[in-house]
């Protein structure tokens, strides 16, 4: 009885293996297409409103300009297939007053490689948030950005603010790429 087991073991374990199979397309992989999602923050900031003044009190400016450097496009592999990025912008504003933003994403000569973005936050709005969506095959020249430049001005109308004041402006901005790479 044993030995009939095994037999019958092998037999089923050779149809098993023989009847189940296919030739194997290996062509397949070439119509295989990655779509990876990259996430990455961009520019971070928090001031108060002593920024705008000197060490005396007298305001001396309404607004305020930083950059940073953007290196996203740096990577062979994101500027071939990116082919859209979303910029997502959060703010809060304890200010009694508006804050107009302006960003713009520039090449090596400082050249705008894409519309200047503007949005406005409004006096005391603390959960502002922003969405622009890029697409890449629109304006293919932002792959040549290498810097992000942000100015931030203060309405220069409304409630007095004074250098003393501890009330907040914060803003953060993050990017998600969106690739598509065949294999």
């Amino acid at each position: 009885m044993n030995f009939v087991f095994k037999k019958l073991v092998v037999a089923l374990l050779i149809v098993n293996f023989f009847s189940c199979s296919e030739d194997l397309n290996f062509k397949q992989a070439e119509k295989l297409v990655i779509s990876p999602i990259y996430n990455s923050s961009l520019v971070n900031f928090s001031f108060l409103p002593s920024k705008f003044f000197d060490n005396s009190g007298a305001l001396i400016r309404n607004s305020v300009t930083d950059s940073s450097d953007f290196t996203l496009f740096n990577n062979s592999f994101v500027k071939d297939n990116i082919f859209q990025f979303d910029l997502n912008v959060e703010c809060k504003n304890e200010f009694e007053r508006r804050i107009f933003i302006d960003l713009e994403f520039l090449d090596r000569n400082n050249n705008p490689t894409h519309p200047t973005i503007q949005f406005t936050v409004f006096a005391e709005d603390l959960n502002f948030t922003f969405q622009e969506i890029i697409l890449i095959d629109s304006n293919s020249s932002i792959l040549n950005t290498v810097q992000v430049r942000i100015t931030t001005t203060i309405e220069t109308s409304g409630a007095p603010i004074t250098a003393a004041e501890i009330s907040v402006f914060e803003l953060k901005s993050a990017i998600k790429g969106y690739f598509k790479s065949t294999i």
